[in-house]
């Protein structure tokens, strides 16, 4: 067989070895594909008018569940670990406890005279910090089921319990949402709480950014400052230097998470690593993980920031928009149209020690069914958290590093 590839240049190669390939046109029959070309997608117009007639009696074909998909949240910070959870079943505030080091004395043992006593009986107390968490985080959601009418849409012996079991997870996943958007505010007041400021030992500024265009010079001191941190962070036999609390204590470089913005990232492994000799000598020393932002997001009318924004709820207590004057009832501005103010728009990264946000459950998570409702025949299912707390504990290092500061 000759070879149909002799003198083939390389530019040409593809195009040719096409015409041997598998092609859906050329492979496929006609009534395949006719049929095929009906429905790659989702078919709008039955979901519009559900009305397919079978072709045999000319009525209505019955319609079999095949699937119920449920829409998924996930939780970046607590899947990177550095936020916790924790049950306190008891008590309105939560307390914290700090043993801090204690400092050597003078050997006594040492110059010993004769007639002289040596005192090995006095009361050196040990210094204890505490601090206070108090319950911030309360929670309700709920949805009404009236299970003959999931029936009437159902022809699958097991489509009542996967539709019902998907409703109730997404009753979880509002819950799964709102941890994480807590936390990532508790994140944003830890990096500007004026109770617990950050020291100056905590920031670490760069000295020059250039947004939308940065230089490799620039991300070059963004590794070289992150580099200089771990080993400051973790070759101490102690320091207070890194949380505001200024607990003076060693924190292994396992314990630490780097938390960047995805396009700092995507610039170091693409404008860096690229051509690298040894692109080990710029690899960050941390367990680095993406978050598209540090919390602190502000909703404004317009893109200039001129406006700012608040809530509108219902009578559920549900936010259904926006408007520019605080506890209005009607809506000036909907969903989606809002903009966005960044607060923490200078903070490129943090790095944080794990467990630094935790959030407390006094009573758990309570999924507690309605009585049957024999007038209207149906169940409200409420989901629920009473006495909770979402926090940041300023006695946890972290460090922030920031675009250059006046």
């Amino acid at each position: 067989m000759p070879n149909i590839f002799a003198g083939v240049r390389n530019s040409e190669l593809f195009t040719l070895a096409q015409k041997f390939n598998p092609e859906f046109a050329k492979h496929s029959a006609k009534i395949t594909a006719d049929r095929l070309n009906l429905g790659w997608e989702a078919n709008k117009q039955f979901a519009n008018n559900p009305q397919p007639i079978s072709e045999w009696f000319s009525v209505v074909m019955t319609m079999i569940l095949n699937k119920v998909d449920v829409a998924r949240v996930k939780n970046p910070l607590e899947d990177y670990g550095v936020a916790e959870s924790y049950d306190t079943p008891f008590g309105n505030a939560i307390e914290r406890l700090a043993v801090t080091g204690i400092k050597p004395v003078n050997p006594r043992f040492r110059g010993l005279q004769n007639g002289s006593s040596v005192d090995m009986y006095t009361v050196r107390k040990p210094e204890l910090e505490q601090r206070f968490f108090v319950q911030n985080f309360d929670f309700q959601n709920f949805i009404t089921l009236q299970e003959y009418q999931i029936k009437l849409i159902l022809q699958n012996e097991f489509g009542m319990e996967q539709i019902t079991s998907g409703i109730m997870a997404q009753l979880e996943n509002s819950l799964k949402k709102q941890r994480y958007l807590n936390e990532l505010e508790a994140l944003s007041h830890g990096i500007n709480s004026t109770d617990f400021p950050l020291q100056d030992t905590q920031k670490a500024n760069l000295s020059s950014w250039t947004d939308g265009a940065v230089t490799e010079g620039e991300l070059l001191e963004f590794v070289q400052i992150a580099k200089n941190l771990a080993f400051a962070l973790t070759l101490a036999p102690s320091s207070s230097a890194y949380n505001a609390g200024e607990f003076d204590t060693a924190v292994d470089a396992g314990e630490y998470v780097m938390l960047v913005r995805p396009e700092v990232l995507t610039d170091i492994q693409t404008k860096l690593r690229v051509g690298a000799y040894n692109p080990e000598d710029i690899a960050i020393p941390f367990d680095v993980k993406p978050v598209l932002n540090f919390g602190g997001l502000v909703p404004y009318a317009e893109a200039s920031f001129t406006n700012r924004l608040y809530p509108v709820y219902d009578s559920n207590g549900t936010q259904i928009g926006w408007n520019t004057t605080q506890n209005a009832t009607t809506v000036t501005v909907e969903n989606g149209e809002e903009f966005y103010k960044d607060t923490n728009a200078d903070v490129l990264a943090v790095i944080i020690q794990k467990g630094a946000i935790f959030t407390t459950m006094q009573n758990g998570v309570q999924m507690v069914p309605t009585p049957y409702n024999a007038a209207g025949l149906y169940t409200n299912y409420w989901l629920s958290i009473a006495g909770a707390g979402v926090h940041f504990d300023y006695f946890y290092n972290m460090i922030v590093i920031t675009k250059p500061q006046a």
